[in-house]
């Protein structure tokens, strides 16, 4: 009799169990199939054969040497000059100065002549020249902070690249300091310094310094004619006192 109770109660427990386990399936959700057009199928069958084909050429590309070389060279381009673009925002924002007579010393650096020296050419430019207006000792050990650049350096550039003419605040043409042999050298530290490749500071030439200058001097002439073509300024410039 004891042994027919276990019996039962096992034959109980498994059909507990069983029931336990059963779960249902999820009913199946059926996909309404979308019927597409004739027109729809063509261009989907379109879309498919041009995407194909780019791939195709993808992979010409791929092989295709300079090509590569290409969009290498300007994707270098163009992470130095982000690179640039923030150190020179950081020397902008360096804190003006003010002298004892209440005038003001800001720092204006920006890239200079972009059309003839180029994208970094023209930033590596503005970031040597502009050491010139690190007159303070404050001003240069922050200058070097902010580029790491030794200052000095950078000044041996700055002097060497000279400065070509311009239209001053005065309203007078101040004439242009040419530049020196040799300034390829702190150009090339400057660079350096800057985390770039030396051969950058080579997109400055005697050919390019040369046309910079004389487009300057041409611009500051400009300036000074129209300046001196208005009847005020005119008579203004013409001005003697007599005894």
């Amino acid at each position: 009799m004891a042994k027919e109770l276990v019996s039962m109660n096992e034959v109980a427990v498994d059909a507990k169990v069983s029931k336990a386990k059963t779960v249902k399936a999820p009913k199946e959700t059926k996909v309404k199939e979308v019927k597409m057009t004739a027109l729809e199928k063509k261009i989907a069958e379109r879309m498919l054969a041009k995407e194909q084909a780019r791939t195709a050429k993808d992979e010409v590309l791929a092989n295709n040497e300079t090509y590569v070389d290409y969009l290498v060279d300007k994707k270098i381009e163009n992470n130095n000059v982000v690179h640039l673009d923030v150190i020179i925002n950081q020397i902008n924002a360096m804190k003006t100065i003010l002298a004892q007579d209440g005038t003001k010393f800001a720092i204006h650096c920006y890239p200079v002549a972009e059309s003839i020296f180029g994208a970094v050419g023209s930033r590596l430019l503005a970031i040597a020249q502009i050491a010139g207006a690190m007159f303070t000792s404050e001003r240069q050990a922050e200058f070097t902070a902010l580029t790491g650049i030794d200052y000095l350096i950078a000044l041996d550039a700055y002097h060497k690249l000279g400065r070509p003419a311009y239209f001053s605040k005065q309203m007078t043409l101040v004439d242009e300091l040419p530049f020196q042999e040799g300034y390829d050298i702190p150009l090339m530290a400057v660079a350096a310094a800057l985390g770039l490749d030396t051969d950058e500071a080579k997109l400055i030439t005697d050919a390019k310094l040369t046309n910079h200058f004389s487009a300057s001097r041409k611009k500051a002439q400009t300036k000074l004619d129209e300046y001196n073509r208005t009847p005020v300024n005119a008579e203004d410039s013409a001005f003697t006192m007599e005894d």
